[in-house]
């Protein structure tokens, strides 16, 4: 499979794209209609409320997001590192209050800490600003993914951090796949998706499936790899890294049941999208009276 390096806003498969090229790649055109590029994650926000999405609220990275695209970067794309983060030192003066920036005098100290501030804001911009302990923590996981023989070939024999895009209804659709595995290897007809997580045992996991909706992913992935590159991969394969201490590793396989309805209901979001779109209209979950059981109830909080 022959994979493009730079990244354009057409069908095609994307090889070693950082996060930053990614995410960049927002906005698209049909005819006269501007539109942003829809991703799992994007209609997952999208299909919550498309009334409050579409005000565009600011999108908030947890500490442990931070973790996990550490991890994603030291095994997947180790060599950039450097470019997409940057390590907070841990004899960093505390940071000045808007007061002690605004104010008219200022100590000596208060200086000397604007100073600071500004100039490492300087060299962490347009990166992820870690600690030293979320390092060590990360290459404590990355050491266990190594040992597992099974976690460690499919790092050392996939296509990692591409992008596939595709076309749905005159639309491009997007998504960023973290490891492709050689098709000639033992997980050659799979996707592989990295998850560090805290629900590590695989009947928590299962949870969290359905609450963030990686169900959705799966089907939307392996469509969006066939629609890029003509051929087909029937597995969808998460390797998921511990996220607390001692950071084991293993391989879950998605039933097929569980891939065909994520992609029906990731469509179902797709199609409501880009109606939203072409009527220009973003109602909220209540634009028609709804009648709710205790059992859709309680499905609510399940998820």
């Amino acid at each position: 499979m022959k994979l493009k390096i730079e990244i354009k806003a057409e069908k095609g498969i994307y090889e070693n794209i950082t996060p930053w090229k990614y995410f960049a790649l927002k906005n698209a055109k049909k005819d006269d209609l501007e539109y942003i590029i829809p991703s799992k994650s994007m209609l997952t926000k999208f299909s919550e409320n498309p009334e409050k999405w579409i005000t565009n609220p600011p999108f908030i990275k947890t500490a442990s997001m931070t973790e996990g695209s550490l991890l994603d970067c030291m095994l997947l794309t180790p060599q950039l590192i450097e470019t997409e983060f940057i390590v907070k030192p841990e004899d960093a003066p505390r940071r000045p209050t808007q007061a002690q920036i605004n104010a008219e005098k200022k100590s000596d100290k208060a200086k000397e800490s604007i100073e600071y501030w500004e100039k490492f804001d300087l060299r962490s911009k347009n990166k992820e600003v870690i600690t030293k302990n979320q390092v060590a923590n990360a290459k404590k996981a990355l050491k266990k993914i190594k040992a597992n023989k099974k976690c460690n070939e499919i790092v050392e024999n996939s296509s990692k951090q591409a992008v596939c895009i595709a076309e749905y209804r005159g639309f491009l659709v997007k998504g960023m796949f973290d490891m492709i595995p050689d098709e000639n290897g033992e997980s050659g007809d799979s996707i592989v998706d990295l998850k560090r997580t805290s629900a590590f045992a695989p009947r928590a996991f299962s949870g969290i499936i359905r609450k963030f909706k990686y169900h959705w992913q799966a089907g939307l992935y392996r469509w969006l790899y066939k629609e890029a590159t003509g051929k087909e991969r029937q597995k969808w394969k998460f390797m998921i890294s511990d996220a607390e201490d001692p950071y084991g590793c293993g391989l879950l396989t998605m039933h097929e049941d569980d891939i065909k309805r994520g992609e029906d209901e990731v469509f179902e979001a797709l199609d409501q999208y880009i109606d939203c779109i072409e009527k220009q209209n973003f109602p909220n979950p209540y634009n028609r009276e709804k009648e709710l059981t205790i059992k859709s109830f309680s499905d609510i909080f399940n998820d």
